[in-house]
């Protein structure tokens, strides 16, 4: 029985290989164009957005819009809002929009991307998109004379938070009958810069301009510096943080842990949850579009959750029974092999003719013993016999303890206190046959080696001999 072999055997097969592979990548919007007359209805902003497929899986994507009073066309004539990405194949989405009226609102969609090949694998992208509006009203004027433009800024909101979009509307009046250039140059306290060069119709002509406000603006106050028509305008506001902490839930059904993540605010919110195992190893999570964060030492599931206003996210841990079968009849076979080869005696015992003289008519025999075992051998005896007429002439080695004579034939024993590991023990005699070369054959009887071994009396023997003489 090869054990080694038998143990690796065994140790592979719940060894869990984890591979990693991409997901698939939404690529950032490109312009195609980038403003919206209002006044307008067939005018529609015109984005591109690219979907490739890396993986070696069929993805099911679907697009839908996030923002509520815009209004989008997905693919020519709609036809794209949902489709498949087969393996490295890439998409390219053309995205129409227009809003339903002047509005506070960002227009953004999500795609939801489905891994066909495991159920379990959802992810979602937001694309956030930036146009320009603009509505003109135009007037009728008889007047020969060139008026000054009319040119007024506001902001949409006196505060903003964190991570959203803030409007700066201009209202600009060109009072004249033909149309007139404008130069916008916008500057700000955190880093935002733009420059617009605009062509006015004649009447009234209102710009509503989004100004993204990251996370990286600091809170409190800021101000925008429009420079325009050789004027400066100054726009004060305040940004305060967003709030995207989630409620958090965390109930019991048995040994089942159900972690209930809860949207309560009217805007999309992305959140990490750092899911700290309760049974270790032994746990088992879904949905399983997780990684494995190391946080001071010690291990997370970590969930990147994008939420919905008054959406859910569940996750649920369970205790892995099937591991534990497996670490622990892993164990036990461990232990039946060890305990195999360390229980099970492991001894050698040979006889052999070294020798055969038919002029001195003498046989020489020797006896080995080799101790294979992992511990000693101890109280070891060995008896060997030896049938009439033969007898024997001399020891060469090893002299028997005692030697028995039963009617014609010889008992010979040998005693040892103990034989170690590893260690080999050689008995050798030489026997006296006379008339050796009138017999067809002589028999030599098998050797027994007694001994104990840790607690057990165990009994080995040797292999029997038969000369055979032909003359």
């Amino acid at each position: 029985m090869d054990w080694k072999k038998i143990l690796l055997g065994i140790l592979i097969i719940p060894i869990m290989l984890e591979i990693y592979s991409q997901q698939p990548i939404v690529g950032y919007p490109v312009v195609i164009n980038n403003q919206i007359n209002i006044s307008n209805p067939n005018s529609y902003a015109v984005y591109e957005i690219d979907i490739y497929n890396p993986t070696n899986y069929t993805y099911y994507y679907d697009i839908s819009p996030l923002s509520s009073q815009w209004f989008f066309i997905v693919g020519e004539n709609n036809t794209m809002v949902s489709g498949y990405l087969y393996p490295g194949q890439l998409d390219n989405i053309k995205i129409y929009m227009r809003p339903l009226g002047f509005i506070n609102q960002i227009p953004e969609i999500v795609v939801y991307l489905h891994n066909l090949n495991v159920t379990s694998e959802f992810y979602s992208d937001i694309i956030q998109f930036t146009p320009i509006l603009y509505y003109s009203q135009p007037i009728v004027s008889n007047s020969t004379t060139i008026l000054p433009l009319s040119i007024n800024f506001e902001l949409s909101s006196s505060t903003i938070t964190q991570n959203s979009f803030i409007y700066l509307i201009g209202i600009i009046n060109n009072p004249n009958n033909f149309s007139q250039n404008l130069s916008i140059n916008i500057s700000s306290d955190f880093n935002f810069s733009a420059f617009y060069n605009e062509i006015l119709s004649p009447g009234v002509n209102i710009y509503q301009i989004p100004i993204f406000i990251s996370d990286n603006v600091s809170t409190g106050n800021h101000q925008l510096i429009i420079y325009s028509n050789n004027n400066t305008y100054y726009l004060n506001f305040t940004v305060f943080q967003l709030n995207t902490t989630p409620v958090i839930k965390i109930t019991k059904n048995g040994l089942e842990y159900i972690i209930n993540i809860t949207n309560p605010y009217n805007y999309p919110i992305n959140y990490t949850y750092y899911l700290q195992s309760y049974y270790g190893i032994f746990s088992t999570f879904y949905p399983n579009q997780y990684y494995i964060g190391n946080i001071n030492g010690s291990k997370y599931a970590v969930y990147n959750v994008f939420l919905l206003p008054g959406q859910s996210y569940i996750i649920y841990e369970n205790f892995n029974y099937l591991l534990l079968a497996e670490i622990i009849a892993i164990i036990l076979i461990a232990l039946f092999i060890i305990f195999y080869v360390l229980l099970r005696d492991n001894v050698e015992i040979s006889k052999e003719i070294l020798k055969i003289d038919l002029d001195k008519e003498t046989i020489d025999i020797t006896i080995n013993i080799k101790n294979k075992s992992v511990f000693s051998l101890n109280q070891v005896k060995l008896v060997d016999r030896v049938n009439g007429p033969l007898k024997v002439k001399e020891y060469k080695i090893v002299e028997p303890s005692s030697v028995y004579k039963v009617d014609n034939n010889y008992s010979l024993n040998w005693k040892f206190d103990s034989i170690r590991r590893n260690e080999e023990m050689v008995i050798s005699y030489t026997l006296e046959a006379k008339d050796i070369k009138e017999y067809k054959s002589i028999e030599l009887p098998r050797a027994e080696l007694r001994y104990r071994y840790l607690i057990w009396d165990k009994v080995k023997y040797s292999n029997g001999l038969i000369i055979r003489i032909t003359k």
